[in-house]
């Protein structure tokens, strides 16, 4: 479920961008999943465009928008919230009014699934890919696709 991805990796920091619907199917343990964190993504209107960034358990950015795309990037260095970003990322999220596209770049390298939901990157204190994750949130808080970063492994 997204809350043991989250209770997981609450040492690090998660990336999440929603592409077309984030909130329908999300349980209430989900919600409060993100509640504990500062996230008020359950609040959010249905098909908004959203984006968060969570480090250490908690929300250091969060945002959303009923009918526009959102973006957001960082160059290895920069500072938000007194998080020093220890890579180059760019997040963007459409959600259905907005186009319904989504993507996690981390040095240039697309990671999003580019799913219909939530599409996470979870990255360790170096910049390093941990986990890459999508929930469909639409339908459920459960994990609907394979994690894909085992493909980037292997190559």
């Amino acid at each position: 479920t997204i809350g043991q991805l989250l209770d997981l990796h609450q040492d690090k920091l998660i990336l999440i961008a929603a592409m077309d619907e984030a909130t329908y199917g999300l349980d209430l343990p989900a919600n409060e999943a993100f509640q504990k964190r500062g996230s008020q993504l359950g609040s959010f209107p249905f098909r908004s465009s959203f984006l968060s960034i969570i480090n250490q358990d908690t929300v250091l950015y969060e945002q959303a928008h009923e009918r526009e795309k959102l973006t957001m990037s960082f160059q290895e260095g920069d500072s938000l919230a007194g998080f020093i970003w220890p890579v180059e990322v760019a997040i963007m999220s459409a959600g259905s009014f907005a186009g319904s596209d989504v993507s996690i770049l981390i040095k240039s390298q697309e990671l999003a699934p580019k799913a219909r939901g939530l599409n996470i990157v979870v990255l360790d204190s170096l910049g390093e890919t941990v986990e890459v994750a999508h929930f469909d949130t639409y339908i459920s808080s459960v994990r609907e696709v394979v994690n894909k970063w085992n493909s980037y492994n292997d190559n």
